[in-house]
């Protein structure tokens, strides 16, 4: 099952600010994954997050082809490490790992949207508990000091649980009908004029959905309101009253 948001071949197009490549996996790559994740999911530049791919080689800014590839590399054993390093991003944050063949060539595509707990620092990997925030400059990832981490900690403030994007929904398990008839109970003007917009035009029009590497995916709290079961995504959650005296 494709789990990316965007064709390989679209993918590797992508300006180099956004992606990565990596000809080949080993420890001293595993640590440049994670600094590059980190990156990414700090998002300095408001690009939505990047893409680092495994098994394909870079010259002058472009990905060669055709692929490297990782063969004979164990890919259940490359994305266990790298989740197991992505718990010591703090806040911990993990990206979403998809194994691709293309042009034959078995290839590990590491998509990393922003993190909704910005900012993230990761270990520097030089000594023992140093730790550094980092950010993407051109096609370079680096470590945020002075100016640009005061820049960072200001751009980055947290995002409320209900205004955060859902990666593991999608548009279409919301409900149009629920939409539509709650707009009907508040007499919006939408209710009439939305009939034409559909289901995607009326998330973006009330800003249910926000725009994640080129498609949109659901808030929490339009799967909240307007799924047909609210629990299936939020596990273990209750609505609790308090009165005050």
């Amino acid at each position: 099952m494709n789990i990316l948001p965007i064709r390989l071949e679209n993918l590797l197009q992508v300006e180099s600010v956004r992606i990565e490549f990596k000809k080949s996996w080993s420890v001293p790559t595993l640590d440049q994954v994670v600094k590059t994740i980190c990156a990414f999911a700090n998002d300095f530049l408001n690009l939505n997050g990047g893409y680092i791919i495994l098994g394909i080689d870079m010259q002058e800014g472009r990905p060669l082809l055709p692929p490297h590839g990782l063969a004979g590399e164990d890919l259940d054993r490359i994305q266990r490490q790298i989740r197991g390093q992505c718990q010591r991003i703090d806040p911990e944050y993990q990206p979403v790992l998809s194994p691709e063949t293309y042009q034959g060539q078995t290839i590990l595509v590491i998509w990393t949207p922003p993190g909704d707990l910005r900012p993230y620092h990761a270990p520097t990997g030089s000594q023992k508990g140093d730790r550094a925030y980092y950010i993407r400059t051109g096609s370079e990832t680096i470590e945020a000091k002075g100016e640009m981490l005061t820049q960072l900690m200001q751009l980055t403030a947290r995002v409320p649980f209900d205004d955060r994007r859902n990666l593991s929904a999608t548009i279409d398990e919301l409900s149009l009908s629920l939409i539509r008839r709650y707009l009907s109970n508040v007499k919006s003007d939408l209710a009439v004029a939305g009939q034409d917009l559909g289901l995607l035009g009326l998330c973006k029009r009330l800003r249910l959905s926000v725009p994640a590497n080129g498609f949109e995916v659901p808030r929490n709290v339009a799967l909240l309101f307007f799924s047909n079961d609210p629990g299936r995504y939020f596990v273990g959650a209750r609505v609790e009253v308090v009165q005050f005296g």
